[in-house]
C-alpha cells in the first residue's frame, strides 16, 4: 500500500568488483548507484523487508546486473566476392551483448548493405558489387547490453566485383589429324585481379573433362583431333564464383 517504506542490510556481491551497495532503512524506494570496477558482469542481492505503518512484510530478494564498461575486441577487415554474404561474430567482454551499426560505402558501388538499429549478436550483410572495382564498405558498430551503450568500433568489408570479359576465340574448323589454332583467352577482369585457368573440353557438348596438355594458361594449344571437339575456360579469383566463358 500507499506509504510502504523498505530496508535492508548492505546488499551482498554474488560475482564480480562492485562499489556503491550500501543498506538503508525505511527508504521510500530501492534506488542506488552502482559501479562495477571489473571487466565481466557482477552481481549484487538486495534482502529486502517492506514495512506499513509498524507491519514487517515479507522478505524478499532483488538480483542486479552490473554490465562493466563494454569492451569488444578489434575486428579484422573481411574481403568477400560480389554476391556472397560475410558474417562477423564480435566477441565483448561480456556474455550476452549485441550489437548496432551503420554502413557507408567508402569507395565503390555496392548494394545489399544496410544500417542496423535492432541489436544483434552477430553481423552479416550479402554484398553485390556491379562495377569493375572493388567496393569497400566501413561498418560503425555499437556494443549494447540491456541499457548499456559501449564505445563505438569500425571494420570495413571489401567486395570484389564478380569475373567477366572471360571470353576465347572463336569456332575453327580443321582436318582429322590436324591440330587448331592456339586458342586465344581474353584479359578477364573482377575478382581481386590475380587470377586463374582451367581448360576443359567435350565431344559432346554435355560431359567436360580437363583438357590435355597445358591447361592452366590464359591461352590453350589444343593437340592433334580426331573429331570434333569443344573447348571452355573456367577462370577463378580468390573466393569468388567460378566464370565459365
Amino acid at each position: 500500500p500507499n506509504g510502504t517504506t523498505y530496508t535492508w542490510a548492505t546488499p551482498v556481491v554474488i560475482s564480480g568488483s562492485v562499489t556503491g551497495q550500501t543498506s538503508a532503512s525505511n527508504a521510500s524506494e530501492i534506488n542506488q548507484t552502482l559501479n562495477n570496477r571489473g571487466t565481466t558482469l557482477a552481481v549484487v542481492t538486495y534482502t529486502v523487508t517492506p514495512r506499513y505503518q509498524n507491519c514487517d512484510g515479507q522478505p524478499f530478494k532483488i538480483a542486479v546486473n552490473i554490465a562493466p564498461t563494454l569492451t569488444t575486441n578489434a575486428v579484422q577487415p573481411v574481403s568477400i566476392c560480389s554476391g556472397n554474404a560475410f558474417t562477423v561474430s564480435p566477441v565483448g567482454n561480456v556474455t550476452g551483448t549485441k550489437y548496432t551499426w551503420v554502413a557507408n560505402v567508402i569507395s565503390g558501388s555496392a548494394t545489399g548493405f544496410a544500417s542496423e538499429n535492432t541489436p544483434s549478436s552477430t553481423i552479416s550483410q550479402t554484398i553485390s558489387n556491379a562495377g569493375t572495382s572493388s567496393a569497400l564498405i566501413e561498418y560503425t558498430v555499437t556494443p549494447v547490453y540491456g541499457a548499456c551503450v559501449g564505445a563505438n568500433f569500425k571494420f570495413t568489408v571489401t567486395v570484389a566485383p564478380a569475373i567477366a570479359k572471360n571470353t576465347i576465340t572463336a569456332s575453327q574448323t580443321i582436318c582429322a589429324g590436324k591440330k587448331p589454332n592456339e586458342l586465344l583467352g581474353s584479359s578477364p577482369t573482377g575478382g581481386n585481379n590475380s587470377f586463374t585457368y582451367e581448360w576443359e573440353q567435350s565431344t559432346d557438348g554435355i560431359n567436360w573433362v580437363v583438357a590435355t596438355g597445358t591447361k592452366d594458361g590464359i591461352n590453350y594449344a589444343p593437340s592433334t583431333l580426331t573429331q570434333t571437339t569443344q573447348y571452355r575456360r573456367n577462370v577463378k579469383s580468390n573466393s569468388c564464383a567460378v566464370n565459365t566463358s
